[in-house]
């Protein structure tokens, strides 16, 4: 699918003017110009309405014994207009938000996952523009809104998040593992014994 935009290109620069065949024509100054040929041209433009958002997941680091327990949560947001930003719902199978694993990396050697959101709409239906953007959140589902911080995410280590834009749609998130603590939650079942 396709959105056809007509833009309008002067071959003459005659300030706030009317175009159309051959005449007299003013300026916004009120001068006249006489003898002006046909002087629009009409040029369309496409621009595709469905597009796809993607995020590259970055670990450094990152010790052997710790591929397979490193994963982080990230989730894709949308801003309609000026409107409020909200986390974005599909009807299809696409999950958001989503848990990336380092693991599941395409190349160990440069311990990063990438995960795409396709088809998504680059108008709502009245017309406004959508702005999508891609967080990742910490252990307690937080958006992490400012680069360079250091989070307990969904692993449970405490790592420095960095992140970086490359062109409209695509979102670059780098986690560097601070130490290997762990953040330890302590359950207990059952009741406790009287003192």
């Amino acid at each position: 699918d396709w959105l056809y935009k007509v833009y309008y290109e002067s071959q003459m620069l005659l300030g706030d003017a009317a175009f159309s065949d051959g005449g007299n024509y003013e300026d916004g100054d009120g001068v006249s110009h006489e003898n002006v040929a046909t002087a629009v041209q009409v040029r369309n433009y496409m621009e595709p309405i469905h597009i796809d958002v993607s995020v590259t997941k970055k670990w450094e680091n990152i010790p052997a014994s710790m591929i397979s327990q490193a994963k982080a949560k990230v989730a894709l947001y949308q801003q309609v207009g000026n409107g409020a930003e909200t986390l974005c719902t599909f009807t299809d199978s696409q999950r958001n938000p989503v848990i990336l694993e380092l693991k599941n990396a395409e190349s160990q050697t440069q311990n990063q996952v990438t995960h795409i959101w396709t088809n998504l709409p680059k108008h709502s239906s009245t017309g406004e523009k959508i702005t999508y953007k891609v967080y990742e959140l910490d252990k307690n589902g937080n958006k992490i809104t400012s680069s360079g911080g250091s989070a307990v995410l969904e692993d449970g280590y405490q790592y420095e998040v960095t992140f970086t834009t490359d062109g409209d749609y695509k979102t670059i998130i780098t986690n560097k593992l601070n130490s290997a603590k762990l953040l330890v939650e302590k359950v207990v079942l059952g009741d406790l014994p009287n003192e």
